[in-house]
């Protein structure tokens, strides 16, 4: 459930003025040798931060598409020349995705993307230049717009004061969101809009993968180790991993008979049930293991055909 929360920078005098009771702030003429200015409280912006099918549980190697709305805030009377003058938004992936810096989008309006990567993105240190960054849960990545904001937030003929800024951008689930989360049951994800020192935050979270286990038994229900199974995947939401035609879901194993699908992973097999040859050891993705037990982790919604194809 997504939520929002809100903070605003106080109003400031920043020359020496005169407060005069039933008058308020007075400011004298000329004769009196002093001025007074007074910083205007800073606006709280608005935002909202979004993702596809928040009620669908993705699967290792799903992609999701997160959406933040906020406006274009009215700067007119502002010292645009001023240091601490900035629009910001400062977003923090939960662990277990892989954010794609080269899907982020920025429309104002219904206009086409004025995002531009060199001069608005910030990237977190452990992204380094890469394109792709396996969120950490604690860092963040920026998007600035204070200068396109100083031609379009105040009057004039390029204003868009009011007008809705929509960012979009794509992550993938990755593995660390079964094996890094504990106990935790979401992935968390929030960002925080900057208005010259006036804040709002919004959160939404995504389900973390599932896993599910079955048994391979003999006619008289014992446990039986060895059997080799397929895995395929249909009727998955949109941006779910899903093996093209004729190939089988790519999985990673731990202990025979515990296995994870990881499409992202270099090492990972194809679940067809056929024999694979490592550098060293050959192995059955997937291969029931101690008492016929085969458990299968980072499951997303859809539906998954297990196929036995050969017995042991």
């Amino acid at each position: 459930m997504s939520a929002v929360t809100t903070s605003q920078a106080i109003a400031m005098i920043v020359s020496p003025g005169k407060v005069v009771k039933d008058q308020g702030i007075v400011i004298p003429n000329d004769n009196d040798g002093w001025t007074v200015t007074i910083d205007m409280k800073n606006e709280v912006t608005p935002v909202t931060k979004t993702v596809t099918d928040p009620e669908k549980v993705p699967g290792v190697g799903d992609t999701r598409v997160w959406t933040i709305t906020s406006k274009v805030p009215n700067w007119n009377g502002k010292n645009l020349k001023d240091t601490d003058t900035k629009f910001t938004f400062t977003d923090t992936p939960g662990k277990g995705q892989t954010v794609d810096f080269k899907s982020i989008e920025i429309t104002i309006g219904e206009g086409s993307s004025i995002y531009d990567e060199n001069s608005m993105l910030t990237k977190p240190t452990s992204a380094g230049t890469a394109d792709t960054w396996d969120a950490t849960g604690t860092e963040s990545f920026v998007i600035n717009l204070t200068e396109y904001m100083k031609t379009v937030a105040v009057s004039g003929p390029s204003s868009k004061i009011g007008q809705a800024i929509t960012m979009t951008y794509e992550s993938t689930v990755n593995v660390a969101a079964v094996v890094e989360l504990g106990s935790e049951d979401t992935i968390k994800n929030r960002v925080e809009v900057n208005n010259n020192g006036g804040t709002a935050e919004a959160s939404d979270d995504l389900p973390k993968p599932v896993s599910f286990s079955f048994t391979k038994v003999d006619a008289d229900g014992a446990g039986l180790a060895g059997a080799h199974f397929s895995l395929t995947r249909s009727n998955a939401p949109t941006g779910a991993y899903v093996p093209e035609t004729n190939e089988f879901m790519k999985v990673t194993t731990g202990a025979k008979g515990t296995y994870t699908i990881d499409p992202l992973n270099e090492t990972a097999e194809q679940a067809s049930g056929e024999k694979k040859t490592s550098p060293n050891t050959e192995w059955y993705p997937m291969e029931s293991g101690e008492g016929g037990k085969v458990t299968v982790n980072g499951v997303g919604d859809g539906t998954y055909v297990i196929q036995e194809t050969h017995a042991p």
